[in-house]
């Protein structure tokens, strides 16, 4: 059996003000595993959530990401693992004066390149993309409109593409998907550890 896509290992967070907000959490995931987090407000969710990809800093525990320990990377390293490991917040951050499309297009930023994309030069083969997950979420007729003219839900699976357009199809097996927008067959999990601090 091969090693987990994701492994966590006793991850704790206590913020400088004392709240605990992870406590000796442990979770695997493998590859092409749906996990739903499930917890109250004030739980630890996000916080977990950022922890993944060190958006926030674990002050206990380890994460292993692809067999490799990333709780120490920094600089490039860490910018690297920030691409591989996608990750869909609360708020769509859309550009809402942008149409769909090019809301979608930013998700592959990296491979286009700032100035050429800054001039509207996409690569076909990024366009062909953006389009491809437009129609996955039945959105395609919509991408010349902007962004703001969409409703609620419209936008949140404009924002879903955005994410899915980040990884090539070799990564796309392994993109973490931290929030499903779709109906799934959800696979429930319960976390070894105690995500509820008190």
């Amino acid at each position: 059996m091969s090693a987990p896509l994701l492994r966590v290992t006793g991850l704790t967070k206590v913020y400088p003000n004392g709240v605990v907000a992870l406590r000796g959490v442990d979770l695997t995931v493998d590859e092409g595993e749906f996990v739903v987090v499930i917890g109250r407000s004030g739980s630890g969710k996000s916080t977990l959530l950022r922890c993944l990809n060190r958006l926030v800093e674990p002050t206990q525990g380890t994460l292993e990401f692809e067999g490799r320990d990333v709780t120490t990377c920094r600089g490039a390293e860490l910018r690297r693992l920030r691409r591989r490991v996608g990750m869909i917040f609360q708020h769509f951050n859309l550009v809402r004066r942008a149409t769909v499309e090019t809301n979608v297009l930013t998700g592959a930023l990296e491979s286009a390149g700032l100035v050429a994309s800054l001039a509207g030069f996409w690569p076909r083969a990024e366009r062909e993309r953006a389009a491809r997950t437009l129609a996955e979420v039945g959105l395609l007729a919509q991408r010349r409109r902007r962004a703001d003219s969409l409703s609620g839900g419209q936008q949140q699976r404009v924002f879903s593409s955005a994410f899915r357009a980040m990884f090539g199809t070799s990564h796309r097996k392994k993109a973490l998907s931290c929030a499903l927008l779709y109906s799934q067959k959800l696979n429930r999990r319960t976390l070894n550890g105690q995500l509820f601090a008190q």
